[in-house]
């Protein structure tokens, strides 16, 4: 399944506005997870440390569904919402990683992290990215 581009640029244009590392062109770049655990350190107002790096993807993602878990409360009581192994083995990759995204951006709306006035991307689009 291939994501929509115009919901791809949302989720992107959310990304870069965060400024947490050069601008990301594609989902697909964030598969490392170097990036997302930076969003996760940024929403929860933390510097991470540079062993980060050191770590294999694995550990990376799992920090991140650990703050998915723990800080988004997003449980797996009712089945996986996000497939790791997907993530990790590049199967439906783009949709798997805006599922992550989307959770991320909900939680910095809630928790007021981000101003949707600043984003430049038109806000029906944005919109859009539930349905």
């Amino acid at each position: 399944m291939v994501l929509h581009l115009d919901k791809e640029h949302a989720l992107l244009e959310w990304v870069n506005h965060l400024n947490v590392d050069v601008p990301v062109r594609r989902i697909n770049d964030l598969q490392d997870g170097v990036l997302l655990l930076k969003l996760v350190y940024k929403l929860r107002k933390e510097e991470p440390g540079k062993s980060y790096l050191d770590q294999p993807v694995q550990e990376r993602l799992k920090v991140v569904s650990d703050f998915l878990q723990g800080d988004c409360r997003c449980s797996t009581e009712r089945g996986a919402l996000i497939s790791w192994d997907n993530i990790c083995n590049g199967l439906n990759l783009e949709v798997e990683l805006s599922k992550v995204l989307v959770l991320l951006y909900y939680h910095s709306v809630i928790n007021n992290h981000v101003d949707l006035n600043q984003l430049e991307y038109k806000f029906e689009v944005g919109g859009s990215l539930c349905s």
